[in-house]
């Protein structure tokens, strides 16, 4: 029988502590990181989605103005939006159900157009406003308070519409 007695006991602790910072520094930091992102991409029309729309209204005091509005509904639709578009007819819009209410947080990416968005609560009143989102930031911008959906226009419309706190957006969703 063999029995290897040079085995330095120091060697044994030293690799525990060689497991440990492994696990520490590599380990942990990768199961909590976010999410490596690709860079931004390049235009590509083919990426952008096209989604069945409807006619909504918004409503601002006594005035009703008539918008198609795409109807982003399922996670996937949610999450691609208005990425790959190269233009958006003024009177068009993109209209996040989430179904439930919450905070609701969107970025830019891979967005060319500048947008208005609008956080609505689940019957359509308008409660948060960002004018002007830029194309391509990865800035969050959220809704104050929790909300049932959000939509997306051009931007510049909220200001040529005269668009508040409080007006309301008709759609089949809210109803």
């Amino acid at each position: 029988m063999f029995i290897c007695s040079s085995i330095n006991p120091m060697f044994i602790v030293n690799k525990h502590y060689l497991v440990s910072a492994f696990i520490f520094f590599y380990i942990i930091p990768e199961t909590f990181a976010r999410p490596t992102l690709e860079p931004h991409e390049t235009y590509n029309s083919k990426k952008a989605q096209k989604l069945p729309s409807s006619i909504g209204l918004i409503i601002v005091g006594s005035s009703h103005y008539k918008f198609n509005f795409e109807v982003a509904d399922t996670n996937y639709s949610r999450r691609i939006g208005l990425m790959h578009r190269s233009s958006m007819a003024s009177n068009s819009g993109m209209l996040f159900n989430f179904k439930s209410d919450r905070v609701i947080s969107m970025w830019m990416r891979n967005t060319f157009l500048p947008l208005d968005i609008l956080f609505l609560s689940k019957n359509g009143a308008v409660e948060t406003i960002f004018k002007g989102a830029v194309p391509h930031s990865e800035i969050s911008i959220s809704s104050e308070k929790p909300v049932r959906a959000a939509l997306e226009l051009v931007a510049g419309t909220v200001d040529k519409l005269k668009i508040e706190i409080g007006n309301k957006i008709s759609h089949s969703m809210f109803e």
